[in-house]
């Protein structure tokens, strides 16, 4: 306690008058363990950060900072030398959040303890890693102060001891509630409130356009961007995307020549030699310099460790998955690279002719399935299942739809769901296929009942599965937690991602990639569709069913995915299926198929 209650007092004495900058700039030695430039730290390299940096020095008044930014920008740099000037000059109780346990681990032995170590300045002054009395990987000690590193995801980071210094770093992959106990963000927060001269430093790339937790913070700032001189006619411009230029194969995604900048007045071209010219002039503008709280936006362009035509080659790259379907590449270049959030085309997915999907397959599973498996949804009178055959590149064979009528807890029921997913399909060349792996939603009123039948399946790849809660949570987190009443392995399935994956690659048209196969079977009808199709997208990003609309069949082919990927497996590797039974495998081609018009998300 008496180490807290310095640290404290620490805290409220007024500060000497050394920027950030200052101490960065004389004193920090970046490590060649994490760094891409090892060796003596220069600002000027990246002349955005100087006024982000004094702002977060005790010289400013401002208390709250927020960056929205894109990547490879040394901001997380940034933060690790507000706690090192901090620690050496101005010591009190400090904070550094990131969003995971992995995170917190490898920030602390990669960047910040080797920094420690290469930084004669701080040396002396940290006290060592050692069992009794010392510091910890999470938790460096020094006099006067320390800096407790933690993750958003336990309560135990968020404990009642006062923090003069808070950072939040990687905001948007924070859970939006951490364990009933409220928004960590906000519990961050409160824990600065005893220090009159406290710091809150947030900073992240965003996510999705209206969920995204830094896009709020900075839509709440002052909402700064940096602009630079035209070398033509001196018109003030920041680097934007729609200023920038460069020319491309359509056909095959390529550069073709360098990528330029206009300046949006003029239209004078500017190549990328000029770059650092150009933002040693630079200057942050504020579109409400009214407000206490700063905020600026920072996307890639400005990067000193990323070249335009490196960053605009991933964008046609992303483009190019788009035209067939796929815009997950897309959203992490638009959100990592050009610092935005990603707004859906699309709030509802209509399939206007059904008849144009179904096709008659050669065998149960066709050429070109690597491996099957089953998605059940668990229901108070009944199971719900399909089996879903799954190919290179994402591509995906729906096998069969059954309705295994009975309540879950009956025997019978029990015994022929068991028996169904031990059900062999006939393939083209006369083998058959098991199940590889299935996933079974643990919801509604039944939970013990699908936890017994899985524990006693675990050796077949019978994975117990229940919906994550926010609305980026992965596809599957991997990590299965026992602490419930069966102690089985229960692992939780991201639903909004992979909801995202499914209803925007069932409006691609063309086989191959991404496309989704249906069999010319009774089951797959206008009721089945209807149900693929029920859920639509709300204003917040998370996929919703208002009318109460049947779901299943949604439900069951999330659940499918994920079993897949619980297993491991990466068919894009495998050079023949899984689970032959009773004939010479063969590697799997894709068939060939005509096929209609070009989906709709061919341009961006």
């Amino acid at each position: 306690m008496g180490v807290f209650l310095n640290s404290f007092r620490s805290g409220l004495k007024p500060d000497p008058k050394i920027s950030i900058v200052e101490w960065s700039d004389t004193y920090r030695i970046l490590p060649s363990e994490s760094s891409a430039e090892p060796g003596r730290y220069r600002t000027s390299r990246m002349p955005y950060l100087k006024e982000i940096a004094t702002h977060l020095s005790p010289e400013s008044p401002v208390e709250k900072v927020t960056v929205i930014k894109g990547t490879q920008l040394g901001l997380t740099e940034l933060a690790n030398n507000m706690l090192f000037t901090y620690a050496d000059l101005y010591p009190c109780p400090m904070l550094l959040v990131l969003p995971t346990e992995t995170l917190a681990m490898t920030h602390a032995s990669d960047k910040l303890w080797p920094s420690v170590e290469k930084t004669e300045r701080l040396k002396d002054k940290i006290y060592p890693r050692k069992k009794d009395g010392g510091s910890k990987i999470l938790d460096v000690r020094f006099p006067g102060g320390n800096i407790k590193i933690g993750y958003s995801f336990t309560t135990a980071t968020f404990a009642s001891v006062s923090r003069r210094i808070v950072i939040k770093d990687d905001l948007d992959r924070w859970p939006d509630d951490v364990k009933g106990e409220g928004n960590p963000s906000d519990l961050c927060n409160k824990r600065t409130d005893a220090f009159p001269n406290r710091k809150i430093y947030a900073n992240s790339s965003p996510t999705r356009s209206g969920t995204s937790k830094i896009q709020k913070e900075y839509d709440n700032s002052s909402m700064a961007s940096f602009k630079m001189p035209c070398n033509s006619c001196n018109n003030f411009f920041s680097f934007e995307f729609d200023y920038f230029k460069f020319d491309y194969d359509k056909e095959k995604y390529m550069l073709k020549g360098s990528v330029s900048v206009a300046c949006p007045e003029c239209g004078t071209l500017t190549d990328e030699s000029s770059k650092v010219k150009m933002m040693s002039s630079g200057e942050w503008m504020h579109e409400h310099p009214e407000k206490a709280h700063k905020g600026y936006r920072i996307p890639s362009y400005y990067s000193p460790f990323l070249r335009w035509d490196e960053i605009f080659q991933e964008f046609l790259d992303a483009k190019k998955a788009m035209k067939k379907g796929d815009v997950t590449s897309m959203v992490v270049w638009k959100n990592t690279r050009d610092a935005t959030t990603w707004e859906e085309e699309y709030d509802v997915v209509e399939l206007n002719d059904i008849s144009s999907r179904i096709e008659e397959y050669p065998a149960e599973v066709p050429d070109g399935v690597f491996v099957i498996t089953a998605g059940v949804d668990t229901q108070d009178d009944r199971y719900e299942v399909e089996v879903l055959g799954h190919g290179k590149d994402g591509e995906t064979w729906s096998i069969d739809f059954n309705v295994i009528q009975g309540d879950p807890k009956d025997k019978n029921t029990e015994s022929a769901l068991d028996a169904y997913l031990q059900k062999t399909f006939k393939t083209e060349n006369g083998a058959e296929m098991k199940i590889f792996a299935t996933a079974i939603d643990t919801g509604g009123h039944r939970t013990k009942v699908v936890y017994d039948f899985c524990k006693k399946r675990g050796a077949r790849r019978v994975y117990a599965i229940k919906g994550a809660k926010p609305i980026d949570a992965p596809l599957v987190n991997k990590r299965a937690t026992t602490t419930n009443l069966s102690r089985v392995q229960l692992f939780a399935v991201g639903v909004n991602v992979a909801k995202d994956d499914i209803l925007s690659k069932i409006v691609i048209e063309e086989p191959g990639p991404g496309f989704m196969h249906f069999p010319k079977k009774p089951i797959y009808n206008k009721n089945y569709f209807d149900q693929l199709t029920a859920e639509k997208r709300g204003k917040d990003g998370r996929w919703i069913n208002p009318s109460k609309k049947r779901n299943e069949a949604l439900d069951c082919r999330v659940y499918a995915i994920a079993a897949l990927v619980i297993s491991s497996v990466s068919i894009d590797k495998m050079k023949s299926p899984l689970l032959y039974i009773g004939a010479k495998q063969e590697k799997a081609k894709p068939k060939k198929a005509e096929r209609r018009q070009t989906s709709h998300l061919d341009e961006f």
